[in-house]
């Protein structure tokens, strides 16, 4: 009884916080739309909602105006999707099958590979991209769509979360497979895979939520390929003149990936580590 009556205040005060901070982001959404609707008077004079009439035509402004290098608002949509999905993607392959194989198999050099992994994480490299530039152009993709490869990391954050989950799959279900004949490829592909597949799918739309508004990258490696966060990065440093517009800009940026989070939300909160084989 007496825990209880303590943790009420305790509760009671994280709720207050979490209201505030829940309301900080809601404010910050209602104002970028208010924004986009105004008039550009209306944004000049310091005003929070709209008082001219609400200005739709923003957003088709936005289309027909926010342009980098060429690059219209729609091609910088499709780019954003390319190089968020692309190597979001390819990050969860590559560090699925590097956790699946150091959590599953033992030979010389798994502890080494797994504290390396740990390690790299602990420790930022730092003034890397000079040598990545140089390096990606001599390959010759500097500055293409096949950077999304590149991107991708087998270790990380990916990697831990994953070389976890593989490690809570008991491994009856691969002996179970071999006996009915499958080969390692598709131990893990077919029987694998799918106990993990609700990790990979929250850490997915993670990641694609975290490259959709990466605008350093693209900048540094994809000048003639704008995304969306590089390109209205770029627009809104070269025309500052209509703020309306570049919020709409903005705004349109935003509806995919909130788009992405509420139709997988349930996904990201109900991560399920393991398998379950009844006796």
């Amino acid at each position: 009884m007496k825990k209880n009556i303590m943790r009420q205040p305790a509760m009671i005060i994280m709720c207050v916080i979490f209201a505030l901070y829940s309301f900080s982001i809601l404010f910050v959404l209602f104002q970028g739309i208010s924004f986009s609707l105004m008039t550009s008077g209306d944004y000049s004079d310091g005003k929070l909602i709209p008082t001219s009439g609400l200005i739709f035509k923003n957003y088709a402004e936005a289309f027909a105006r926010v342009k980098v290098e060429g690059v219209n608002l729609i091609v910088m949509t499709i780019n954003s999707l390319w190089f968020a999905g692309g190597s979001t993607f390819f990050s969860i392959l590559f560090s699925s099958i590097t956790a699946y194989i150091l959590a599953k198999y033992k030979f010389p050099g798994r502890g080494f590979l797994y504290g390396y992994a740990i390690v790299t994480m602990m420790l930022p490299i730092m003034g890397s991209a000079p040598a990545s530039i140089k390096f990606y152009k001599s390959i010759g993709i500097l500055d293409t769509n096949f950077m999304i490869v590149m991107f991708a990391s087998s270790f990380g954050q990916n990697f831990v979360i994953q070389f976890a989950t593989f490690k809570g799959v008991s491994w009856e279900y691969a002996e179970a497979a071999f006996m009915d004949g499958a080969n390692h490829f598709k131990v893990f592909f077919m029987v694998m895979i799918p106990q993990a597949i609700s990790t990979m799918v929250a850490l997915f739309v993670v990641g694609f939520i975290g490259k959709w508004s990466d605008s350093d990258t693209a900048l540094l490696y994809m000048k003639t390929h704008p995304t969306l966060a590089s390109g209205l990065y770029i627009y809104s440093h070269r025309n500052s003149y209509h703020k309306p517009i570049q919020f709409a800009g903005f705004m349109i940026g935003m509806i995919p990936v909130l788009a992405l989070y509420v139709a997988f939300q349930k996904t990201i909160m109900d991560i399920q580590i393991g398998g379950g084989l009844k006796g």
